[in-house]
């Protein structure tokens, strides 16, 4: 891991024992707009349902001063894409959340939790210690996966889906890890 002033570089990639992770750029806009933009695939992300890659590449052009760290998810067999993923600063600076989606026909094969505990690994490598993950109560799935890698609800709360009405009860897990 290598700073620049006070912020991490991001590595380039990010390998498990099925899956690499490719740092975000621009130029993975299509294959994140299949899930950011997608009304079932993309239902319990707190970010709005982007319409186009154009709108995504956008968001992206200026990814080298995000304070977090997104990266897209490929089988390393295959190449096949599974998913995103992502780690970076939450209102305590030295408290990481963590955030993933997979697709649909990827899902139930544990790769969340491969990502997930990857991108904790990264932070753990970074210094930081306390990790933090928000969670829609009806997203069994993804209540599954955090308790999975070993993080336990510490509290609910709520949240609303970016540019929507959609407000969705949540647990808010957490870990701390020596």
């Amino acid at each position: 891991i290598q700073f620049r002033g006070n912020k991490i570089m991001i590595p380039e990639s990010i390998t498990t024992k099925r899956q690499i992770m490719r740092a975000m750029t621009q130029d993975y806009a299509e294959l994140a707009l299949s899930i950011w933009g997608d009304h079932e695939d993309g239902k319990y992300l707190s970010d709005p349902y982007y319409k186009s890659a154009d709108e995504l590449k956008k968001l992206l052009c200026d990814i080298s001063k995000w304070t977090d760290y997104p990266y897209v998810v490929f089988e390393k067999e295959t190449n096949d894409y599974v998913g995103t993923c992502g780690i970076g600063p939450e209102k305590r600076k030295d408290e990481w959340g963590i955030g993933y989606c997979v697709v649909k026909n990827k899902r139930g094969h544990g790769y969340a939790s491969e990502m997930a505990n990857a991108m904790i690994d990264f932070a753990y490598r970074c210094g930081i210690h306390d990790y933090t993950g928000e969670v829609a109560k009806e997203n069994k799935a993804s209540c599954h996966v955090m308790k999975n890698i070993g993080m336990h609800v510490d509290h609910e709360s709520a949240f609303k889906k970016c540019n929507t009405d959609i407000v969705y009860q949540s647990y808010i897990f957490k870990m701390h890890r020596d």
